[in-house]
């Protein structure tokens, strides 16, 4: 059975069209973040600190890929990780052994194109592929079982988190992905306050009908939908629990998880989780209408890159944001080795809802989470702009955490 799938360009390779984020921090933005801890309702309050944390590192895993290798999807039955790069349109499976098979598609009936939206586990016989042309579903082999096209014409957007989930019910079985009919494919844009009023953030598509819909917006009391700003860090994390069919959702910068109850007719929302973020620096923004320096907000803006969800516990990253004083490139390369070295990272562990320690910081020689199955099976990748390893493979590290 399907986990999720989720896709996050790490930022040593800097080739993908989330390149966003500039301008003056504004202060407004700082009093939003404020307001917004203290009153939200439907919320679930963090508990008191009960635990001492510790991340440990305690195995390590070389690929041998000439490339740059992103983490999708975990199989839990088969132990296989499967992860794609990007740069060069060629699929992976890996497991703790090693590489196991690579897919690149060709000309023909069976190729999904040269762009990649999601990839993961549809079962333990069938893999999926969300690109521009549809969702794709292929054999343990690698051939071609079933095409969906729903979101092929009318739903042209498709948000790029990289995830995607099975959900079952007692009548279907269907895909839930990132991505929306996007406000901007009828001229409204990011820079404008419609498009948190309409922006709809997850796709569901019939496996068996290829019917689809779109659901959940920036909720009411969102800090996205408060006030004249805009962020460029915008876009919704999730994970899925199949089993009690609820949704988590992180959006990027606010300080808050929400977890809706997911049917195909009617999505809920329960309640709210507030993570209270320790190292998290306020994120750039400016009025509606005004640019903002992409690339730089992406650096220097606090914001969250990561959710997990495993039974009852959480796991959730996210990035503290460079001091602007540090911040100072003139392309993508400097960029990139800027943000490797100086950007640090943490990691929040909640259990039944409740947070249960201080936020863990990842030591800068590991990037960030590829993957996490629990607290005691998380794959870490590697930062190699601070270790210098080689090309001729990737290098992936086990860890675990503790709570004592």
């Amino acid at each position: 059975m399907l986990k999720l799938f989720f896709y996050k360009f790490p930022l040593s390779s800097v080739s993908y069209n989330k390149v966003y984020h500039t301008s003056i921090r504004s202060c407004i933005s700082l009093l939003f973040l404020i307001l917004f801890f203290s009153c939200v309702s439907k919320e679930k309050e963090s508990g008191d600190k009960q635990y001492t944390s510790e991340l440990i590192v305690y195995d390590s895993l070389d690929i041998s890929f000439l490339g740059t290798l992103q983490v999708s999807d975990f199989s839990e039955s088969r132990e296989t990780y499967l992860g794609f790069d990007f740069q060069l349109n060629t699929i992976l499976e890996f497991d703790q052994n090693g590489l196991i098979s690579t897919f690149k598609p060709i000309e023909g009936p069976n190729n999904y194109g040269e762009r990649l939206y999601g990839l993961g586990y549809f079962s333990d016989t069938l893999k999926v592929v969300l690109s521009q042309k549809g969702f794709f579903f292929y054999s343990s082999t690698w051939k071609l079982v079933k095409r969906l096209v729903a979101h092929d014409s009318k739903y042209t957007s498709v948000n790029s988190q990289f995830r995607l989930l099975k959900y079952v019910d007692e009548t279907r079985n269907a895909v839930l992905a990132l991505g929306e009919e996007s406000p901007s494919e009828i001229g409204i844009f990011v820079e404008e306050k419609e498009y948190y009023n309409r922006k709809q953030h997850f796709s569901l598509v019939d496996v068996a009908s290829d019917s689809f819909k779109s659901f959940i917006n920036y909720p009411h009391e969102s800090i996205y939908r408060k006030g004249d700003i805009w962020y460029p860090q915008n876009s919704a994390l999730f994970d899925f629990d199949s089993e009690s069919k609820v949704l988590y959702v992180l959006f990027e910068i606010e300080p808050r998880i929400y977890r809706y109850k997911l049917n195909w007719d009617r999505v809920t929302i329960i309640d709210s989780i507030s993570t209270l973020p320790e190292n998290m620096q306020p994120p750039m923004s400016a009025p509606f209408g005004q640019a903002i320096d992409e690339l730089k907000s992406l650096a220097v803006s606090g914001y969250y890159t990561n959710i997990f969800v495993k039974n009852d516990t959480i796991i959730a990253e996210y990035q503290k944001g460079i001091n602007e004083v540090s911040y100072g490139v003139s392309s993508v390369a400097e960029f990139s080795q800027l943000y490797s070295n100086l950007q640090r990272r943490f990691l929040q562990i909640f259990v039944n809802g409740k947070k249960v320690s201080s936020d863990i910081e990842i030591p800068n020689r590991f990037m960030s989470i590829a993957y996490a199955d629990g607290l005691n099976r998380i794959l870490l990748y590697d930062n190699s702009a601070v270790t210098g390893e080689k090309d001729s493979f990737q290098r992936f590290y086990y860890a675990k955490i503790t709570l004592k």
